[in-house]
Order: C-alpha cells, then sequence, then structure tokens
C-alpha cells in the first residue's frame, strides 16, 4: 500500500521539495478544516498550504518552539517507549501512498508491538504546561486529523501521539483509525485540493477560510478595470459601512479616556487600581544623528537604507546603550 524511506537521508531542503509533491499530515487540518486558528496571528487557511505548494520553495525561518520540538523528539519516543516497555520504535520514517501518490506521511517513529508484531504511528508534540487543559477531554482535532492523515497513508489500524508539557508532565493518547473519516478527508477534501494544485487554480474560499489574510493573498493584483458587483453585496456594504462608523466613533471614546488616564499618570510611567496596572512607558531607540556625526563607519555597516536599529543593538550593545535616546511613550492597559 506504501513506499518508505528514511527521513533522515534527506537534507532539510530535499524534505520542503518533496512537501510541494504531496499533502503530508501537518497539511490536514488547513486542508479540511479550511482555518486551523480561527482568528488568532499564526491562522492557516487552505489558502495557505496550496501556495506552499505551487510557490518556489523557501526555506522556512525557525523558533525555539520548532527547534526545541526537534531537539526533543528522541526524548519522548523514550518516554513512550519507557511506559510502553513491549514496544520498539523505528524513528523518522517517509511514507507515501501508492493509491493515492500525491498522498505523503512524514512521521516521527513508527512502533511495534514485541508480543504481537503490530505496527502503529507514533506523533510526538511538545506544548507549554499551561496548554494541558486544551489536552483535558480529547486530543485536540488538528491533532486528531494529523494521525488519521498518517493512518490512511500506512493502512496501520491506530496511532499514538505522545505529548511533552513544558518540562511538568508526559502524557499519551491512543487513536483508532476511522475508516469513515479518513474517506471523507481524501474525497471530500484532497482530492480536490489537489486537483486545485495540479491546476495551478486557488481553492474557492467558503465559511471560515473566507478571512482577510486569504483573500488579499489569493487577489494580490488588480487584473480589470471594473465589474459590476451582485446585487447580494449591498447588504455587505451596508453593514461594512455601519461598522466603520462605529469604529470611528469607539476609536474617538478610546483616545478620550487614554487622555485622561495619561492626564493622571503625568509623568509616572505605571499606575495600579485594584485589579488594573495602567503604564505609560518610555519608549527607547537609537540617536541616529549623534550616531552617524560620531561614528559614521558604525552607522554605515547598519545602514540600510536607514539604520537598522535591530541589528545594530544584537550586535553593538555598548554602543546601543550609550546612543539610546528616548524616542516616546507607550501606553497600555492591562489586568493583574
Amino acid at each position: 500500500m506504501q513506499t518508505k524511506e528514511k527521513k533522515s537521508e534527506q537534507s532539510h531542503q530535499q524534505w520542503l521539495e518533496e512537501r510541494q509533491k504531496g499533502i503530508g499530515g501537518s497539511d490536514s487540518a488547513a486542508i479540511c478544516l479550511k482555518v486551523v486558528h480561527k482568528g488568532r496571528p499564526y491562522e492557516k487557511t487552505v489558502l495557505d498550504v496550496y501556495f506552499e505548494k505551487v510557490e518556489p520553495v523557501q526555506e522556512k525561518q525557525s523558533s525555539i518552539a520548532i527547534d526545541l520540538g526537534k531537539i526533543l523528539e528522541p526524548y519522548i519516543i523514550e518516554m513512550f517507549l519507557k511506559e510502553n516497555p513491549d514496544w520498539a520504535a523505528q524513528p523518522d520514517v517517509n511514507f507515501a501512498s501508492i493509491e493515492y501518490d500525491f498522498l505523503r506521511a512524514n512521521i516521527d517513529a513508527i512502533v511495534t508491538d514485541i508480543n504481537t508484531g503490530e505496527t502503529a504511528v507514533l506523533e510526538c508534540k511538545t506544548t507549554d504546561s499551561t496548554m494541558k487543559s486544551y489536552w483535558e477531554n480529547e486530543v485536540p482535532l488538528p491533532y486528531y486529523l494529523q494521525v488519521q492523515h498518517y493512518l490512511a497513508v500506512t493502512g496501520y489500524q491506530r496511532g499514538f501521539i505522545a505529548v511533552l508539557f513544558g518540562n511538568r508532565g508526559y502524557q499519551q493518547y491512543e487513536i483508532t483509525r476511522d475508516d469513515e473519516l479518513i474517506n471523507t478527508m481524501i474525497h471530500e477534501h484532497y482530492i480536490p485540493f489537489w486537483d486545485c494544485v495540479k491546476t495551478k487554480t486557488p481553492p474557492e474560499l467558503e465559511g471560515d477560510a473566507l478571512t482577510l489574510n486569504a483573500v488579499k493573498k489569493a487577489y494580490p493584483e488588480a487584473k480589470e478595470p471594473g465589474i459590476f458587483l451582485g446585487r447580494e453585496c449591498e447588504s455587505v456594504i451596508k453593514e461594512y459601512m455601519d461598522v466603520n462608523d462605529q469604529i470611528k466613533e469607539l476609536s474617538g471614546r478610546k483616545d478620550e479616556l487614554q487622555a485622561q488616564l495619561i492626564a493622571e499618570l503625568k509623568e509616572a510611567e505605571a499606575g495600579m487600581l485594584d485589579n488594573y496596572i495602567v503604564s505609560y512607558k518610555n519608549r527607547t531607540g537609537i540617536d541616529t544623528e549623534r550616531l552617524l556625526a560620531e561614528k559614521p563607519e558604525v552607522f554605515q555597516k547598519y545602514k540600510k537604507p536607514t539604520l537598522n536599529t535591530t541589528e545594530f543593538r544584537k550586535k553593538e550593545k555598548e554602543l546601543a546603550k550609550e546612543y539610546a535616546t528616548v524616542t516616546g511613550r507607550t501606553f497600555s492597559v492591562k489586568e493583574k
């Protein structure tokens, strides 16, 4: 039903290129649910996955969370084996479906019951300890779909998710193969999506996938002068205008309230009241005029075309302190 190869035999660039050749487990939730994290800064729509497949491969920026996940993966596998001494593990395995050649699976480990010979999927997760409540009642749907995807590709009957919650706890979850769900994922979501990739036709957006970021990405350039809108747009336009007026009114009131609080703070950087903290802290920057006059060679080194203060502060820490200057103040209100 499938072919497999060791993931470790691939370079990271090759792995990124392979991801463009098919649908992987980490794509499953965005394709099937359209939006994985609705309304959050890191929301991912089906359109994001589409562009990942059709645009030139770009090296993904790493992060502490991603790096820690990779570093801790062997430890989580060890934890699973410690909790399940009758199982053995083969880490880092790639699978590709023969029936649907665009379905791929980059699996953290394949685990085998030493006594029965049963083989299963093991997916490793690391998350902040504060997210434990998110996992209390059941496996979060995006991760459940990810494991079902792996079971679809491998043909296995069950899988496990092993989760490390910060440095405070370990938990594992068993997921049984759901053939009805897998059939829906493949025929109602994966096949239509991959047809879009093959024809380079962006998938239609509807429901939760119809986000501002998604439609801006779908239509980045105007290519015709104008069209007649459908009559159904009239109610949308009227509501947009009403909401816009409300925003203007609320924004003005917000400014008035902020002014009252700043007038109370005066030159203090913070004020406290019961469960609230109001702050109006100095915002610091670099005195670029003085830096240019006194150390032009340093200024030129970080010019891009104006001074790249991020790089300057990072690499010239002592100088950054010497040329620091107050550029304004930042206002905030938060609960204690």
